[in-house]
Protein backbone atom coordinates (compact mmCIF):
# COMPACT_ATOMS: atom_id res chain seq x y z
CA UNK A 1 0.00 0.00 0.00
CA UNK A 2 2.92 2.08 0.75
CA UNK A 3 4.08 1.64 -2.27
CA UNK A 4 1.02 2.95 -4.55
CA UNK A 5 1.14 6.21 -2.40
CA UNK A 6 4.90 6.79 -3.01
CA UNK A 7 4.24 5.57 -7.04
CA UNK A 8 1.27 8.24 -6.83
CA UNK A 9 2.64 11.08 -5.33
CA UNK A 10 5.00 10.51 -7.72
CA UNK A 11 3.74 10.42 -10.80
CA UNK A 12 1.32 13.38 -9.94
CA UNK A 13 4.97 15.65 -9.32
CA UNK A 14 5.89 14.42 -12.95
CA UNK A 15 2.86 15.52 -14.39
CA UNK A 16 3.16 19.03 -12.07
CA UNK A 17 6.44 19.74 -12.95
CA UNK A 18 5.95 18.78 -16.84
CA UNK A 19 4.42 21.50 -18.17
CA UNK A 20 5.86 23.04 -21.49
CA UNK A 21 7.62 26.07 -20.90
CA UNK A 22 8.27 28.83 -23.36
CA UNK A 23 9.37 32.06 -24.30
CA UNK A 24 7.28 33.07 -27.43
CA UNK A 25 5.00 31.00 -29.39
CA UNK A 26 7.13 29.35 -31.76
CA UNK A 27 7.75 27.02 -28.63
CA UNK A 28 4.82 25.51 -28.45
CA UNK A 29 3.21 23.40 -31.20
CA UNK A 30 0.29 24.88 -33.61
CA UNK A 31 -2.59 24.22 -31.11
CA UNK A 32 -0.86 25.94 -28.60
CA UNK A 33 0.49 29.46 -27.57
CA UNK A 34 2.71 30.67 -24.90
CA UNK A 35 1.12 32.03 -21.81
CA UNK A 36 2.22 33.10 -18.56
CA UNK A 37 5.51 31.26 -19.70
CA UNK A 38 3.99 27.79 -20.29
CA UNK A 39 2.35 26.32 -23.53
CA UNK A 40 -1.57 26.59 -23.02
CA UNK A 41 -4.02 25.22 -25.95
CA UNK A 42 -5.23 28.34 -27.91
CA UNK A 43 -8.33 29.52 -28.01
CA UNK A 44 -10.62 28.49 -31.23
CA UNK A 45 -11.59 31.54 -32.35
CA UNK A 46 -10.30 33.94 -34.07
CA UNK A 47 -7.68 31.66 -35.19
CA UNK A 48 -9.14 28.75 -36.59
CA UNK A 49 -6.90 26.43 -38.68
CA UNK A 50 -7.89 24.09 -41.73
CA UNK A 51 -6.93 21.43 -39.42
CA UNK A 52 -9.87 22.19 -37.08
CA UNK A 53 -12.54 22.30 -39.84
CA UNK A 54 -11.39 19.48 -40.76
CA UNK A 55 -12.32 18.30 -37.18
CA UNK A 56 -15.65 19.80 -36.90
CA UNK A 57 -16.97 17.74 -40.18
CA UNK A 58 -15.56 14.68 -39.13
CA UNK A 59 -16.78 15.07 -35.08
CA UNK A 60 -20.04 16.08 -36.80
CA UNK A 61 -20.51 12.77 -39.62
CA UNK A 62 -19.10 10.21 -36.77
CA UNK A 63 -21.35 11.93 -34.06
CA UNK A 64 -24.25 10.65 -36.70
CA UNK A 65 -22.73 7.44 -37.62
CA UNK A 66 -22.55 6.95 -33.32
CA UNK A 67 -26.37 7.90 -32.87
CA UNK A 68 -27.75 5.91 -35.54
CA UNK A 69 -25.50 2.92 -34.07
CA UNK A 70 -26.94 3.75 -30.84
CA UNK A 71 -23.88 3.43 -29.25
CA UNK A 72 -22.15 6.49 -26.98
CA UNK A 73 -19.67 8.15 -29.01
CA UNK A 74 -17.12 8.54 -26.09
CA UNK A 75 -14.68 6.01 -28.09
CA UNK A 76 -14.69 7.43 -31.18
CA UNK A 77 -14.43 11.10 -29.96
CA UNK A 78 -11.80 10.90 -27.88
CA UNK A 79 -9.58 9.58 -30.35
CA UNK A 80 -10.55 12.39 -32.58
CA UNK A 81 -10.17 14.84 -29.98
CA UNK A 82 -6.48 13.78 -29.62
CA UNK A 83 -5.64 13.06 -32.76
CA UNK A 84 -7.13 16.62 -34.74
CA UNK A 85 -6.99 18.58 -31.95
CA UNK A 86 -4.03 17.40 -30.25
CA UNK A 87 -5.38 17.12 -26.52
CA UNK A 88 -3.88 14.75 -24.32
CA UNK A 89 -5.41 12.25 -21.67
Amino acid sequence: MRFLFILFLEMFFVTLLAKNSCTADTDCSSFEVCENLSCEHKKLFPNLLLMEIGGFIVFFIFSIVTTIAGNGGGTVFLPILMLMYNFST
